[in-house]
């Protein structure tokens, strides 16, 4: 009978980010049985980092949610069991290291400047990690080829602000400065959703208009984008698929398995419009509308058309129907459509197996994948990837 491993999570668990990892960390658990895993609770007593972490000799690994604060690295290495990262807080430590990214929350963000009209576009980082320069970066590449420059405000911290709580002075102010500074209207994306957050209440102190004037898009569609008023766009990011791949990634380092890398980035689902970059939103009122809205955020989930129907609470066949003579095209095809220029952007930006991105897609089955893209594309999935990279080196 295999001995048990055991995985050790150290995290804020009270925060969306630790409990979405963790659904994650979970998925990847129910298909290796003989892991198993323990919470230690991240702890303000263990800012002072003094002693050995709490599951020194307790477990086989750990996967911890931890900033780049001093003495940090340190401590986390005399628990003496393989360490993997959820954030990208530790790049350059040598510890693994799983985050957002850059690269599709780049091109998230622009694809929605340029639809929404916006010809400026302004990006607001932080000091306090490495990840935020390579967003400001990956955006910066993403929006030359269409003539738009970008100006860029690094702050000293991230806010420790809620939707309706005041933060720093000094925060506020640089946030005042650059709002002051550039063209309306422009596009402000930001490091993350409390980022946001600030960035909304300063333009409204200041009358600007949001989004006439200042459209604002945040990172992480945390609780924070949808509660604030007026509610934040924000890109939503894959913290489940973060977790999986994290304790897929410490269960090799506990196998003695070496790695080639030490950064991995996870690529960012989709963009939530809210009021903050499109206005205020029309609420469905027709059964087509609210099952196209239905579809387009489910099609990747595996969604089946009984589904949809019963969500929309009409007959399938009306459902269809009514569809069809509305846009023009079915319920399949436009399902089918999404998980297609999804599994293009997947094969595009990583080097994921044919396997996991027909998984992320909504198929059970790599073949499934298979037919689509040989269908529809005319090549199977390693051959359009092969192709994007070819024709990325003749650029």
């Amino acid at each position: 009978m295999q001995a048990k491993i055991t995985v050790g999570f150290h995290a804020p668990t009270w925060t969306e980010n630790a409990r979405w990892t963790m659904d994650g960390i979970l998925r990847y658990l129910a298909e290796e049985p003989y892991i198993q895993i323990r919470d230690f609770r991240f702890s303000v007593s263990d800012e002072n980092f003094a002693g050995s972490p709490p599951w020194r000799g307790k477990v086989d690994g750990v996967i911890v949610i931890a900033g780049h604060t001093p003495g940090v690295v340190e401590w986390l290495q005399r628990g003496e069991v393989p360490i993997v990262c959820a954030v990208g807080d530790l790049i350059g430590t040598g510890i693994p290291c799983f985050f957002p990214q850059s690269a599709s929350l780049a091109r998230l963000a622009t694809d929605h400047a340029i639809s929404g009209g916006f010809r400026h576009v302004a990006f607001v980082g932080t000091c306090e990690t490495k990840t935020s320069e390579m967003r400001r970066a990956a955006l910066e590449t993403q929006l030359k080829p269409h003539g738009i420059s970008l100006q860029a405000l690094e702050l000293l911290s991230i806010p420790n602000v809620n939707y309706d709580q005041q933060s720093d002075d000094t925060l506020q102010q640089a946030v005042r400065q650059l709002l002051a500074s550039f063209q309306k209207p422009t596009l402000v994306s930001c490091f993350n959703d409390r980022i946001a957050a600030m960035v909304v209440r300063e333009a409204q102190e200041m009358g600007l208009s949001i989004p006439e004037q200042v459209g604002v898009v945040g990172t992480g569609d945390t609780t924070i984008a949808r509660l604030c008023d007026p509610p934040i766009s924000s890109i939503r990011v894959n913290r489940e698929e973060t977790g999986y791949q994290a304790v897929r990634c410490l269960h090799q380092r506990i196998q003695g398995i070496e790695l080639e890398q030490t950064t991995f980035e996870v690529p960012a689902i989709e963009l939530v419009a809210r009021h903050s970059t499109v206005g205020a939103k029309q609420t469905p009122t027709t059964d087509v509308q609210r099952a196209l809205e239905y579809i387009q955020r489910h099609a990747c989930d595996g969604v089946q058309l009984q589904t949809v129907a019963d969500t929309v609470q009409v007959s399938l066949r009306t459902l269809e129907l009514d569809f069809k003579k509305t846009t023009g095209r079915t319920m399949g095809d436009l399902i089918q459509q999404i998980r297609l220029d999804r599994a293009k952007h997947l094969l595009e930006t990583t080097n994921l197996s044919t396997q996991r991105i027909a998984n992320l897609v909504g198929f059970s089955h790599y073949s499934c994948l298979n037919r689509m893209t040989s269908r529809m594309l005319n090549m199977t999935p390693a051959q359009y990837r092969k192709r994007h990279l070819e024709m990325l080196k003749e650029v």
